[in-house]
């Protein structure tokens, strides 16, 4: 995971205005507990608090703040937020980590607002982990197949490489 924090992190340096250049919030405080928070994503936490990524900000990873302020949006998913931790967007659909497994959950079908898909046909496992989920989508070839984007976002990652 640090690896994949680092190069979001240059990726976000090599932006071009009017998208960046732009920095990571810092990490949150080893004192601050994050017991609420799934395993998974609270790893990433420790790293940097949230990130806002793609050149339009299409992918928020969220901040611990964040995080527990949202824990509604699994309320309508088999256990709740007991179950699931609502720990980013894609589109503003949310992304989610299944507490047990560590396995990465969402909306795939991002021509839809999420909540409007009542019978969950688009909800899937998008990654095994944080990491795999972070790897794929934000720093892989998921980000082009998902959103389609050639921009600025893309050109700073091949540049990072």
């Amino acid at each position: 995971m640090i690896d994949s924090v680092r190069r979001i992190a240059a990726v976000l340096a090599q932006l071009a205005p009017p998208y960046g250049p732009l920095e990571l919030p810092p990490p949150v405080s080893p004192e601050e507990g994050l017991d609420d928070i799934a395993p998974g994503y609270a790893q990433f936490l420790r790293l940097a608090d949230g990130a806002t990524c793609g050149s339009m900000g299409d992918i928020r990873l969220w901040s611990a703040a964040s995080v527990r302020q949202t824990a509604w949006m699994a309320d309508d998913l088999a256990g709740g937020a007991a179950r699931w931790c609502a720990v980013a967007d894609v589109l503003q659909n949310p992304v989610f980590v299944e507490r047990a497994t560590g396995e990465v959950w969402w909306f795939s079908d991002l021509n839809i607002v999420w909540y409007t898909d009542t019978e969950l046909a688009s909800f899937a496992k998008l990654a095994d982990d944080v990491a795999g989920f972070v790897d794929y989508l934000i720093l892989g070839p998921g980000y082009v197949q998902h959103l389609g984007r050639d921009d600025p976002w893309l050109a700073a990652l091949s540049t990072s490489q």
